[in-house]
């Protein structure tokens, strides 16, 4: 068993002394690094750049120098340095590394993996500390028996639920009475013998007759708590007939959290996620929060293509390179998938470009990812229903996807995440109900518009990057294009600042709004888009649309 504590602190790089700088040429810095990265065997530039002290200089910049006093040849071979001469005598370092928090000031090694980028002396931050072993700190004495005890109060139920999330090496997260987070790292093998085959028996839906009295009742407790959701759950689920049926349009700047926070704290008995980015921390934890209420629990799809996986996978940290423009991004994908992982939550990965928010109760789809920007300053569009059809095939069709468009498992670990591969992967096949890639149904729409166009028509989106049928098309008719990243097209467009939104409407026939922008490209994404006819619709959309220019 492992304790981790999570602490809350500041991370401080010093000189050796606290006083004196030495003096030293670049040619005697680089040695210095050189020497380091050696003895540490980390020779790919990006991490020397963030470990070291020398992430005041781009990587770029690092790389020119290193190559202008020690010549490529001898110094770098492509964005790698190569070895030093092990009988070089290295000299003290220059900088000492600490953490310090109210109960405890830690010495650290210049490349601890939990050492964040800084540009100065000094940054906030966490350090997750293993305390699962007696220690001096007296704090810290008090943090481990305290979180001891809780654990021992918990019930089978409670670890089962934990463990079928990852057997292998489950976490128990707490939250102490002083306000310190505690997780408690455990393996299936360091649980009594029961409690070990009733984990097997629902991982594996086999519950044989010789099973033990003991095991068969571990298994009914935790049967009549948490209710075994999966895809045949959800498509024996049907809502409510006699909740208040409504569908809403949210079309706008800043008005996406209130309305999601509010959906998701709602929930009552499941709460299913799909969302392109999660990044915002403030949601993230709501989410961890619901996790512990629902009785179905929480369920999330997520797009962790190999490059981001690659990037806050714990299991690849030291293999690959990182990019400096996505540190910040992947530091949050990192913390709130951690947090969601490390709370029982379910999350898969997979091409899923779709945004949906949905609960027994009523759904969101749309543009909004669970990003600050998203939630906050983009333009972003999408639909709520309520205990309507729509609310029910959204419900239907992320089964399916979670059970057969799902590629990878988020699972966690003591010091991050990991994801593990999985094989019921197949192609993108059409639901009922909803366009998951509307190029054809909106070219249709286009061409017999064009035959009797009445109204113009107003696209809003991401990238416009339309069909050469779908450009010809429009450039026959009346049209306002608004983008918000790239035009692609030769058509007359304008730029608005954000705009996230995906909106088309042609004059009164037809209205799209949904994930997809008005650009399609070869990559097969999960996306999905409502498409409407109904006249009250179209004119309600249209007179939200203004919004989008505002802010």
């Amino acid at each position: 068993m492992k304790i981790i504590v999570k602490l809350q602190g500041v991370f401080e790089r010093k000189n050796v002394d606290n006083n004196t700088v030495r003096q030293s040429s670049l040619s005697d810095l680089l040695n210095d690094l050189r020497v380091l990265a050696t003895s540490h065997n980390r020779h790919h530039i990006s991490y020397i750049h963030q470990s070291f002290g020398l992430n005041f200089l781009s990587q770029q910049t690092l790389e020119h120098l290193i190559q202008k006093v020690g010549g490529k040849s001898s110094y770098l071979s492509s964005t790698f340095l190569t070895p030093a001469n092990q009988n070089l005598i290295q000299e003290e370092f220059f900088y000492s590394y600490c953490f310090t928090c109210p109960i405890i000031s830690l010495q650290l090694s210049p490349h601890d993996p939990q050492l964040p980028l800084w540009s100065g002396q000094h940054c906030d931050g966490t350090y997750n500390l293993d305390i699962s072993n007696d220690v001096d700190n007296l704090r810290l004495q008090s943090i481990r028996q305290e979180a001891l005890s809780i654990i021992k109060q918990k019930t089978s139920v409670e670890i089962i639920r934990a463990a079928l999330h990852s057997p292998n090496n489950f976490a128990i997260p707490i939250t102490l009475s002083t306000g310190e987070y505690i997780t408690i790292w455990q393996k299936l093998e360091e649980l009594p013998s029961e409690l070990q085959i009733a984990v097997m028996a629902l991982i594996k839906n086999y519950f044989p007759s010789f099973l033990s009295a003991e095991a068969k009742s571990l298994i009914d407790e935790y049967k009549k708590k948490y209710i075994v959701f999966n895809y045949q759950n959800l498509l024996e689920f049907t809502i409510s007939e006699n909740e208040p049926k409504g569908l809403d349009f949210i079309v706008g700047r800043g008005l996406h959290r209130k309305e999601i926070e509010a959906l998701i704290s709602s929930a009552q008995r499941f709460l299913l996620i799909s969302s392109f980015r999660l990044e915002d921390e403030s949601i993230v934890q709501l989410i961890v929060k619901k996790a512990k209420e629902l009785p179905e629990g929480v369920w999330i799809l997520t797009d962790l293509n190999n490059d981001v996986l690659d990037r806050i996978d714990t299991n690849m940290e030291g293999k690959i390179d990182h990019e400096d423009d996505y540190a910040e991004s992947d530091r949050k994908k990192k913390e709130c998938l951690r947090l969601l992982a490390t709370s029982g939550v379910s999350i898969r990965s997979g091409l899923f470009h779709l945004k949906c928010y949905i609960t027994e109760k009523s759904s969101y789809m749309g543009s909004c990812n669970l990003t600050g920007g998203s939630l906050e300053r983009n333009g972003e569009a999408g639909i709520i229903w309520k205990n309507v059809e729509s609310h029910q095939r959204l419900i239907d069709h992320f089964s399916h996807l979670w059970d057969e468009q799902s590629n990878a498992v988020i699972l966690p670990t003591t010091q991050g995440i990991r994801s593990q591969g999985l094989s019921n992967y197949f192609a993108i096949s059409k639901r009922e109900g909803f366009l998951t890639y509307h190029s054809n149904d909106l070219t249709r729409t286009l061409t017999e518009f064009a035959r009797n166009p009445t109204g113009k028509i107003s696209i809003y989106t991401r990238t416009f990057a339309p069909t050469a049928q779908q450009e010809e098309l429009l450039s026959r008719l009346h049209c306002h294009i608004f983008y918000g990243h790239r035009n692609y097209s030769n058509l007359d467009a304008k730029q608005i600042y954000n705009l996230h939104a995906k909106i088309i409407i042609i004059g009164t026939t037809a209205a799209y709004m949904g994930s997809q922008d008005f650009a399609f490209g070869r990559r097969s994404n999960h996306d999905l888009t409502y498409k409407t006819t109904d006249l009250n619709e179209i004119q309600a959309i249209t007179q939200l649309v203004d919004a989008l220019h505002r802010g």
